[in-house]
């Protein structure tokens, strides 16, 4: 029937398919090659989910090896459990998204799951903290070029919601695209000697022009608990993100032009930078204009 159900589907005028094989006996591979097959024989331009297996090994519990295969044969695929509505479940999400960077690209991407902004631990109430909470989530799947799924129910949502889920220069951040879909500072420089605890991380995503997006996160759940520090050195960042020689930090100063993406401000950075950042929260960062001197 999965012939007569694409056909049907496209003749639907639908622009997306999920495609999950709970308890199915085939590989992952098999399966998705197929619908790969159907879908694209329809004739009509249809977003391909993998639901299946995350794109590793289909033996979940043994080498969790990646598959190469994914890329070349769907549009997304889970790297994860089905999300939950709260900041465990968003952060262990996230989790899985380390060291993955290098897979995705344009046409095939990591899929930590829907948003879960505005719904359950996230539900919006006013107050800073939830605002933080959901600045944070909303930023970390942006900085990891994650789909932006909103999960929450968009009729009668509050303005500050809404302000979160359309933010225009976080979702700059999640469509641009130069080499890497975003990852761990650490990933990308495991000698780095930023801030990087069990509870405080930075995250990194190339840009186009020669532009970083950084994400400082305080993953503390006590949303009463006091803000953190987290400090970035620019000298943990490669300088050909910026059009710079890779010798060009040796000359002393890295001097670059910060953008808060959710408060608009500007500041000039001169070799480290530091923030305080709220329980849940996140600080979301682009560095541009870059010059050493």
């Amino acid at each position: 029937y999965e012939h007569q159900d694409a056909t049907l589907f496209a003749s639907w005028g639908i622009d997306m398919i999920k495609v999950d094989a709970c308890a199915t006996a085939e590989t992952a591979e098999v399966l998705m090659v197929r619908w790969l097959t159907e879908l694209n024989g329809t004739g009509r331009p249809i977003l391909f989910s993998n639901c299946r297996n995350g794109c590793l090994n289909d033996d979940e519990g043994a080498d969790m090896q990646w598959q190469p295969w994914c890329t070349d044969t769907v549009n997304m695929w889970r790297t994860s459990y089905d999300i939950k509505a709260t900041w465990a479940s968003f952060l262990a999400n996230l989790d899985t998204l380390k060291g993955r960077g290098t897979y995705g690209k344009p046409g095939s991407w990591n899929d930590p799951d829907i948003l879960e902004v505005g719904v359950g631990e996230f539900v919006w109430d006013g107050t800073d903290a939830a605002r933080d909470a959901n600045r944070a989530h909303f930023s970390m799947w942006c900085m990891t070029s994650s789909p932006l799924l909103a999960g929450n129910d968009q009729r009668g949502a509050p303005e500050g919601l809404t302000s979160v889920l359309t933010n225009p220069k976080a979702i700059a951040i999640n469509q641009e695209y130069a080499g890497n879909a975003g990852d761990l500072l650490t990933v990308f420089n495991s000698s780095a000697v930023s801030t990087s605890t069990g509870t405080l991380e930075i995250w990194l995503k190339p840009l186009p022009n020669d532009r970083v997006a950084l994400a400082l996160l305080n993953r503390e759940a006590d949303r009463t608990a006091t803000p953190a520090s987290i400090t970035l050195e620019l000298a943990d960042l490669d300088p050909r993100f910026f059009g710079l020689g890779s010798t060009d930090l040796a000359l002393g100063t890295l001097t670059c032009v910060a953008e808060d993406a959710w408060d608009s401000t500007t500041s000039t950075v001169n070799n480290q930078h530091t923030a305080e950042v709220p329980p849940s929260g996140v600080v979301l960062l682009v560095l541009s204009q870059c010059t050493a001197s």
